[in-house]
């Protein structure tokens, strides 16, 4: 028997789906099989995605390993959350730390990833050709940026940082790059109505948000502002706010969608129990 039979030995779409965790956070059980399905090819059509046994094997397999906590969370389908050794796996353990998000992060996760994975499955080819920058990577550098600490290069065996660098302004919670930074688009995702003036506010700091590019060295602002929420009555009230933009913050850019997704997010996630309880401890390892 060879001396490594029970060891899990990582592949290529390993390394990419634990990657797309780790810079997610926490990601539930309908879109980890999307994941699965869009690796190593790089994206899906036509619906066509992995048996939910071959899923189910993945999971516990990733579970095996080490480099995941799998549980369910308000009797919703379960959650993988990257474990300290799965961060280590894709050189983000000294990046990312290895935690449970809060209980009313939940729905804001599976909503970001949900709007995530219309880019992978969309028709629109220009929109598949970007690249997604999740919001804790762009938050992580800007914090790294501020202590002034410097993170290894990709070629280097190590993190390998995002095309851009937010220099000020929001950050929202995600930013797709075009190939050569030829178009950069913010996507935030809004569940719950907020007041007329933090609506504003949250507009106005994304209009004004400046961005470098690394290769170039070039600061520019967003191509387009891609705002998701779950109703008319939610679209009416950020259309009535950006309406009150000047046109120097050219508020043109801010496209607002009802997504149909977000619409069915309370009835989905509607709370039936209380959450089980994990160990940080385990998390961490």
């Amino acid at each position: 028997m060879r001396r490594d039979t029970d060891q899990i030995q990582a592949t290529p779409r390993d390394f990419r789906v634990m990657g797309y965790m780790a810079h997610m956070e926490a990601v539930r059980r309908d879109h980890l099989r999307m994941v699965f399905s869009a690796f190593p090819g790089g994206k899906f059509k036509d619906g066509k995605f992995i048996a939910d046994s071959t899923l189910k094997d993945q999971i516990e397999r990733y579970r095996k390993a080490g480099w995941i906590m799998y549980q369910r969370f308000l009797n919703e389908p379960g959650w993988a959350i990257p474990t300290r050794r799965g961060l280590r796996l894709v050189g983000l353990d000294g990046f990312y730390p290895a935690h449970i998000p809060a209980e009313s992060r939940y729905h804001h996760l599976w909503a970001v990833n949900e709007i995530r994975m219309f880019w992978y499955s969309s028709d629109d080819e220009e929109q598949l050709a970007g690249t997604w920058i999740s919001e804790r990577q762009l938050k992580a550098e800007v914090a790294d940026a501020a202590k002034k600490k410097k993170r290894l290069v990709e070629e280097d065996g190590g993190y390998s940082p995002a095309p851009i660098q937010i220099l000020r302004g929001a950050i929202p919670d995600g930013v797709v790059v075009g190939e050569g930074c030829a178009w950069v688009d913010a996507v935030e995702v809004e569940l719950t109505n907020k007041g007329p003036e933090e609506t504003k506010d949250k507009l106005a700091r994304l209009c004004l948000a400046v961005f470098r590019e690394r290769l170039t060295g070039n600061e520019s602002i967003y191509s387009q502002i891609h705002f998701y929420v779950p109703s008319e009555e939610a679209k009416q009230l950020v259309e009535k706010e950006r309406a009150k933009l000047g046109e120097d913050l050219r508020p043109d850019r801010i496209d607002i969608v009802v997504d149909e997704a977000l619409k069915r997010l309370r009835s989905d996630f509607e709370p039936k129990g209380q959450k089980e309880q994990w160990s940080s401890e385990t998390v961490a390892q």
